[in-house]
Order: C-alpha cells, then sequence, then structure tokens
C-alpha cells in the first residue's frame, strides 16, 4: 500500500484498541523507529506496544453537582466491578446514564493509574439539566382547525433520576 503516517498511526491505534478490548486498559505505544529507503520507495515502520496488566473494573466514583442519589446513580449505570475491563462495557454504563434524561453531561474517566489489586477505578462526573420544563404547541390547518398542546416535565422528582410528565391537548 501506499506510505502514509496516517497508515502507520492507525496500525498502532488497532493495536492499542486490542490490547484494550482484551481487558489491558493501560495499553500504549512504547516507541516506534521509522525508515525511509527512498531508492526502493519503500518505508519501513516498527512500533513497540506495551499492553501493560490485565485489568478489571474497580469502584465508580461519583463526582460533581448532581441531586440524584448517589445509589440511584449506581443502580441505574450497573457499573461491572469486579469484572475484566472492557471499553465496551463502560460506553454501555454511560449510555444506560444518559438514557435517563436527567443529566446534561455524564462523564466516565478511567483514573491514570491502577490499583494495586489489579482493578482500575472510574471517576464519573453529572450535571443535571433543569429540573422542570414547560413546552407549548400550537398548530393551524385550514381543514382541521386549531390544535393547542403542552406539557410539563419534572425531572428527578424523588431523586432517583425518574421523570414525571402531564400533556394536555386541545384539538379543533
Amino acid at each position: 500500500k501506499l506510505a502514509t503516517t496516517g497508515a502507520i498511526q492507525q496500525a498502532a491505534s488497532a493495536g492499542v484498541q486490542g490490547w484494550r478490548n482484551a481487558g489491558h486498559a493501560k495499553a500504549e505505544v512504547e516507541g516506534q523507529k521509522v525508515i525511509a529507503r527512498h531508492a526502493e520507495a519503500k518505508l519501513d515502520a516498527e512500533i513497540d506496544l506495551t499492553p501493560g496488566p490485565r485489568l478489571r473494573f474497580g469502584k465508580m466514583i461519583i463526582k460533581g453537582d448532581t441531586d440524584v442519589r448517589h445509589r440511584s446513580i449506581e443502580k441505574i449505570a450497573g457499573f461491572p466491578a469486579g469484572e475484566v475491563y472492557s471499553p465496551e462495557k463502560i460506553q454501555k454504563v454511560g449510555t444506560r446514564l444518559r438514557r435517563t434524561g436527567t443529566f446534561n453531561v455524564v462523564s466516565i474517566e478511567e483514573r491514570d493509574t491502577p490499583n494495586p489489586d489489579g482493578t482500575l477505578d472510574f471517576d464519573a462526573t453529572f450535571e443535571d439539566l433543569p429540573k422542570r420544563r414547560l413546552t407549548f404547541g400550537a398548530e393551524i390547518a385550514s381543514r382541521d382547525g386549531v390544535d393547542v398542546t403542552a406539557t410539563w416535565t419534572h425531572r428527578n422528582v424523588f431523586r432517583r433520576a425518574e421523570r414525571l410528565r402531564f400533556e394536555a391537548a386541545v384539538r379543533n
């Protein structure tokens, strides 16, 4: 293939991602050696990867200014403590938390250094959406007349990331 720095970077990234998918959360590029052989129009690249230890999920430490109870966040997240590290599992935790519709920001970041027992802790930071939302809508149609709608939503009523919603509509 055509020798480009992009191809070399993609190969290095794929190698690191492969190690991460196998449970080595701290895999990284340790070194590289690139030699250009101009006379032959070839490029030799040697990339050294350090996989680091195979890690398990540790604790999820909740940070940020949120009114949702920490126990409720833990239940919703389903954090896989004790299981082998997997980027896919941590992505699912973030998706479950975002789907509640309670948070404006959900950030889950792995700590820089693993614990001595082979676990890796994560910092979870949250920022709540406004507690209440009121919406109005109106439509005018020559055949159907006027439609007026309104909704009132209250997020986090009992501090468990739930929603209470009332809808009203007047048609024709």
